[in-house]
């Protein structure tokens, strides 16, 4: 058995992913607690912050290319 979402983002999700996803939904509870709407929780360096969702969709944010070269070199 295979589950189509690990395939389809590359893989088994590693322990960072797992702690990654648990940190971002333990600060959109505190968001929703402090009453802060219109928010989307963010990594920031190594902190968790929340960032008005219009700053977040405001402009395009691309890929460095060197980035992306060095990721299609092992993934395609």
């Amino acid at each position: 058995m295979t589950v189509l979402g690990y395939t389809q983002r590359g893989g088994v999700p590693t322990a960072y992913d797992r702690l990654l996803a648990t940190r971002l939904g333990v600060k959109a509870v505190d968001m929703v607690r402090a009453g802060e709407f219109g928010y989307m929780a963010a990594l920031q360096g190594q902190h968790m912050v929340s960032v008005p969702i219009a700053h977040a969709v405001s402009c395009i944010k691309r890929l460095d290319d060197e980035l992306y070269e060095t990721a299609r070199v092992f993934f395609g």
